[in-house]
């Protein structure tokens, strides 16, 4: 399953790169990070066409796209006498490739000792799964849906691998996704700003940041938010390109970027807008004209899908329009547990600050983004404030495609991607309500603090190599000597900022130490678990009314085996009593009618505020019969 996905991503991508020229002189790195975006700008609108006009999405349709591209790339390779050279993996390459290693390495782990279910109950992974499904299925028209389709219909692709329980299959290929964005991210932050480092330390953030990727795949199911997000970065980086090479060719790659940073989700055209708002301040004339030129080629995919459906505009106000709620009880229930006179601060003053503090984990991070954040703005204000006049304009008349630094500028002092980043981060706190639904946008959020904390980051390194070199003055004889020496104090303490700065966005590895132990005891409850499912997709007649009372995972059968499934847990940690159960059976009129009854080992709070085993109390009760069970499930049929 990896390796088709993968494959299906980056083999139209690779193809397309060659096509477009984009691999000329660039490392192997930056081929990757090209291949995976414009694999993605290929792959997600293939996806929508294809089951636009078939109805289905079934995986042998990929896998043609799949061996198409690596045909003509095999073709391609040996028209133009293409072979790798030593030149493609550089040292820099090399030292990229370990980390990403690593960073795969962390994630298969993870996947080997942990989810077969995602982590925490949402119904947004609920929603996605069972839309997934009735895609995988072909049962939804797709021009009358008002949802950006593009997740939903990737994940209804991934169940097409039947070898795969379907559930995993999501969080699977969403990891794929994760993993793709890294060489994303290096790629995108070397080409605006043409320095390794800052490329390295951009990618690095994003890796060891599980709040960005963990969080959203694995924890709170805003997975199509999470595309959004890459799709984000993939119309910069395809958009960039295009700036860079002024190739009018790359016309025709931004218009399928532009559809699929739209069907992604409907908060994305807002990168869009912001792409529209940095335009006058570009200083080089030559790259006025590129600039309008990509806007236009990304916003026909916007006005198409404004004109086939008229609802996307009202969709994004209404999402956007969240009535305002009490501050002072926003968060009322994360910040009880939190116990940070910081975090609750913040929550009382803004929602949005408050859920960004929760996902950064710890304060440290928190600081560090506001130093990071202050710092930049300052130095880049004060350079600009002194320089701009005298800033030298003739070089901007070179039409050389070497990477400068003035290449992507806003100034002579102020890089473009700082501009964006800021300005998109902005743009999502002044649209952030004071409601608890702050949290989706603080998950927005973290793409442009990754760069902007990276960038802040650099700027530490910079300041500590710089300042690591001085002047000693000898005398010898009556002679004055002048020396320079090299002292290592500043470097140490800039790479040991860095370093805790890492650490401290790897929270979600550090949230299960049995991941450098043995297999969870979490795992074994979600194998048991899974064991159940097909005894419920079998046995009982498919009409059957369940309910669930313990545990949340059962609430996926309504879309996995198409069951009638009710978990009426929600939030609250209070469970059923076997009266309440057979009460609704009872008087079905002011109930649920019941057929099976599922419950899970372990000790849970009642309505008296005693904790109780549940699994014993339905097998002491003569209105039960238990008919299934194995070491976590008891599934029991009222009598």
């Amino acid at each position: 399953m990896i390796a088709e996905i993968s494959l299906a991503i980056l083999a139209p991508g690779l193809l397309a790169v060659m096509l477009f020229n984009l691999n000329e002189n660039r490392s192997a790195s930056e081929v990757l990070g090209l291949s995976s975006g414009v694999g993605l700008s290929i792959f997600l609108p293939y996806l929508l066409f294809v089951y636009l006009f078939t109805g289905s999405i079934g995986w042998g349709r990929i896998t043609f796209l799949t061996l198409v591209s690596l045909s003509f790339l095999l073709l391609f390779a040996i028209v133009k006498g293409i072979t790798p050279s030593k030149k493609w993996f550089t040292r820099m390459d090399l030292i990229f490739f370990g980390l990403l290693a690593l960073f795969i390495l962390a994630v298969s782990v993870n996947f080997i000792k942990f989810p077969l279910f995602p982590r925490f109950p949402t119904q947004d992974y609920i929603e996605h799964f069972r839309i997934g499904v009735e895609y995988n299925k072909g049962i939804i028209n797709l021009l009358g849906v008002t949802y950006p389709p593009a997740m939903q219909i990737f994940l209804g692709a991934a169940y097409d691998f039947k070898n795969v329980f379907p559930i995993s299959s999501m969080l699977i290929s969403s990891s794929i996704l994760g993993v793709l964005a890294a060489p994303i991210i290096h790629t995108l932050a070397y080409r605006i700003s043409g320095n390794w480092s800052f490329a390295f330390l951009a990618s690095g953030f994003y890796m060891f940041n599980g709040a960005l990727w963990y969080l959203a795949i694995f924890n709170s199911g805003l997975l199509p938010n999470f595309l959004g997000n890459v799709m984000s970065l993939v119309t910069f980086l395809v958009f960039v390109e295009f700036i860079h090479k002024g190739d009018k060719k790359l016309l025709l790659l931004l218009i399928p970027t532009g559809a699929a940073l739209l069907s992604s989700h409907i908060t994305s055209i807002l990168f869009i807008v912001i792409l529209v708002g940095v335009a006058p301040f570009l200083i080089r004339s030559r790259f006025r004209n590129r600039y309008w030129l990509g806007i236009s080629a990304l916003l026909i995919p916007v006005f198409a899908v404004v004109i086939i459906k008229f609802s996307a505009i009202p969709a994004l106000v209404r999402f956007l329009s969240f009535v305002p709620a009490d501050t002072s009880q926003v968060g009322s229930s994360v910040i009880g547990g939190v116990g940070d006179p910081l975090k609750i601060f913040l929550f009382q003053n803004s929602p949005f600050l408050g859920y960004l503090s929760i996902m950064l984990n710890n304060n440290l991070t928190l600081i560090f983004l506001f130093f990071t954040l202050f710092t930049q703005t300052f130095i880049f204000a004060r350079t600009y404030y002194r320089k701009h006049k005298s800033a030298d304009t003739s070089s901007y008349e070179d039409e050389s495609n070497s990477i400068s630094d003035h290449d992507y500028a806003v100034s002579s002092t102020v890089p473009l991607w700082f501009f964006i980043n800021l300005l998109w981060l902005l743009s999502i706190f002044l649209l952030s309500p004071s409601s608890d639904v702050a949290w989706r946008f603080a998950e927005y959020a973290l793409v442009p603090i990754t760069f902007l904390i990276a960038g802040g980051a650099y700027q530490l390194k910079s300041f500590a190599w710089d300042h690591s070199i001085r002047r000693k003055m000898y005398r010898k004889g009556g002679t004055k000597i002048f020396k320079t020496e090299s002292t290592k104090k500043f470097k140490i303490i800039a790479l040991s900022i860095i370093a805790l700065s890492l650490f401290s966005f790897s929270f979600p590895w550090l949230m299960y130490p049995s991941l450098f132990t043995g297999v969870s005891t979490e795992r074994l409850i979600e194998d048991e678990i899974k064991e159940s499912f097909e005894w419920i997709i079998s046995s009982p007649p498919a009409t059957s009314k369940i309910i669930a009372i313990t545990d949340w995972r059962f609430s996926f059968l309504n879309g996995y085996g198409n069951r009638h499934v009710t978990v009426p847990i929600s939030t609250s940690p209070i469970r059923l009593m076997p009266d309440e159960v057979y009460g609704m059976i009872s008087v079905p009129k002011i109930g649920y009618p019941v057929d099976y009854v599922i419950v899970t080992q372990g000790n849970y709070y009642i309505h008296t505020g005693d904790l109780v085993n549940l699994v014993n109390l339905f097998k002491s009760d003569s209105r039960f019969n238990e008919v299934y069970s194995n070491k976590v499930v008891h599934i029991f049929k009222p009598i």
